[in-house]
């Protein structure tokens, strides 16, 4: 896809905490390719510039519920967990100044960490009529945007995150996913 161009700045680290992601597609090969091409559209949708590291796990029910209650207070799964490892004061790209950016160049800065969880993003793809790959796809990179600094608290940061996820995901052949009745609720 002419879209996606080779990025050597970014990586993204994939692992399976629950191998029933592996079973769901055969080979973990196809979640790592699709997490990655999700990841590098959104940081080239935000003109995300910096040589970043992403942590995108792959997990289960109880794992995310862990995780939920540990750092949100609620004990339940979610279909997805942001864990930045930056801070923005709103969704915008950081800008240095010309010489520090050269400095910083060639660092690898890791903005955070995605989970999924496999039985919570099952159900809402069943009960939404999606395709599974494409609301992994979604989740991810709304994950993704929440490293970046977007968040949906208020109406209209909650817009503009999903504008932009409406456009990478069209970008990615994905069609927009709120356009139609959904039930699906993003923590």
């Amino acid at each position: 896809m002419g879209y996606l161009r080779p990025n050597r700045r970014h990586t993204v680290s994939i692992s399976f905490a629950n191998n029933q992601w592996v079973e769901v597609m055969a080979k973990a090969s196809v979640w790592r390719q699709l997490a990655k091409r999700c990841i590098l559209a959104t940081f080239e949708e935000v003109a995300w510039e910096s040589p970043s590291n992403v942590s995108m796990v792959f997990a289960d029910d109880a794992t995310v519920m862990q995780l939920n209650s540990q750092y949100r207070g609620k004990n339940e799964p979610t279909n997805v967990l942001s864990f930045p490892q930056l801070t923005f004061s709103a969704p915008t790209i950081p800008v240095a100044p010309a010489k520090a950016a050269q400095e910083i160049s060639q660092i690898v800065i890791c903005i955070g960490d995605i989970v999924l969880s496999l039985e919570t993003v099952l159900k809402e793809s069943v009960r939404d009529g999606l395709p599974f790959s494409d609301h992994v796809s979604h989740l991810i990179v709304h994950g993704a945007l929440h490293l970046l600094g977007f968040d949906h608290v208020a109406v209209q940061d909650a817009e503009v995150m999903e504008k932009v996820e409406v456009s990478v995901l069209a970008k990615l052949g994905i069609r927009d996913p709120f356009d139609r009745p959904s039930n699906c609720d993003f923590d």
